[in-house]
């Protein structure tokens, strides 16, 4: 799957290093972008969860090639055996990569922070902070409709540093967390002027 994701991304990379002419040339990417999205986060082990979210996008085109954007996402209802999972995760950043009037396929670097509640399943395992440095890297795939509307499709990995926390498994083991990386995915619609 690694191998995979880093051929994604050096393929986003040749429309960054490699546009055509006729690319530079066009300005209809819009400028302005808002939206909702599904998200799916899976903290693997020792925490060991994972569930769908709900979030907010905010973005803004500098150009065909680039644009910021700002992310908030809240995941909530978790399973049988986390039903506490409650973080919020938050991704400030820059989309690049090629943008038509159709669509864009994009890399993105977006780092930002994961907030665990203090009643959470993972609180309840011996996290002491309740927030901690996140960065999301991964492929954007956007499609626009002629009224405004979009879809989204975001796929990449959010590497989250615990900064050696320790936490206590399902099996009562201490065990220290450094940098994890996790795969993230979210499926969106919005609208652009």
């Amino acid at each position: 799957m690694a191998t995979q994701f880093i051929r994604s991304i050096a393929f986003v990379s040749l429309f960054l290093f490699f546009p055509s002419s006729r690319a530079q040339a066009q300005t209809d990417v819009p400028r302005i972008e808002t939206g909702v999205q599904f998200v799916g986060l899976s903290l693997p082990q020792p925490i060991g969860e994972g569930a769908p979210g709900i979030g907010v996008r905010f973005g803004y085109n500098l150009s065909n090639y680039i644009g910021l954007e700002a992310e908030l996402n809240h995941f909530s209802g978790g399973t049988k055996l986390t039903p506490n999972f409650g973080e919020t995760e938050g991704l400030f950043g820059l989309k690049a990569g090629y943008g038509f009037k159709r669509g864009g396929i994009f890399a993105k670097f977006r780092p930002g922070f994961i907030h665990f509640p203090k009643d959470g399943a993972a609180a309840g395992r011996g996290l002491t902070k309740r927030d901690y440095f996140a960065l999301d890297v991964g492929i954007v795939a956007e499609h626009y409709w002629r009224n405004h509307t979009y879809f989204r499709f975001d796929a990449g990995d959010t590497i989250i540093s615990y900064g050696g926390e320790r936490y206590i498994d399902t099996f009562g083991k201490i065990v220290p967390l450094h940098t994890t990386s996790n795969f993230q995915v979210s499926v969106g619609v919005g609208v652009h002027f």
